[in-house]
């Protein structure tokens, strides 16, 4: 009796991690990399922001993909559910995580301290090219050097 309800508490796990595989292989499918995606900040952690995307995925906003500056504090860019528009750098159907950064919407080094917004609003065109060139302003909690 024992073994039956353990084989069945197996099947039932197996089933259920079966129906997450699929749902995360059909919500991936949809992303691309080079893609411009919207969401919500979930959560700011010293490593980057954890992004609640509108398809119902999470992504992760590593701090080496927020700007083309060095960001010493996430939490001066970004907090809890502030909007976002990033690109898509990778999506790894096997796992179910996805790469995200705002650093490719850029023009100029060290934008999104300065004018998150103004880069979002470019987002909304694609992915911007490669940045002006140009000195990069000074700005709360990311570094120039």
């Amino acid at each position: 009796m024992v073994f039956q309800h353990c084989f069945h508490l197996l099947k039932l796990s197996a089933l259920a991690l079966a129906n997450r595989r699929v749902r995360i292989e059909s919500a991936t499918a949809t992303l691309e990399p080079g893609s411009v995606v919207e969401g919500t900040v979930k959560a700011v952690r010293d490593y980057g922001a954890v992004v609640s995307l509108t398809n119902g995925l999470e992504g992760l906003l590593h701090v080496s993909q927020i700007s083309q500056v060095f960001v010493k504090d996430v939490e001066a860019v970004f907090g809890e559910g502030d909007p976002v528009r990033c690109v898509v750098i990778k999506v790894d159907a096997d796992d179910g995580s996805i790469s995200l950064s705002t650093k490719m919407l850029e023009k100029r080094p060290g934008e999104m301290a300065r004018d998150a917004s103004a880069v979002f609003e470019r987002g909304l065109a694609g992915p911007v090219g490669a940045p002006d060139a140009g000195e990069a302003e000074e700005s709360a909690g990311v570094d120039q050097a």
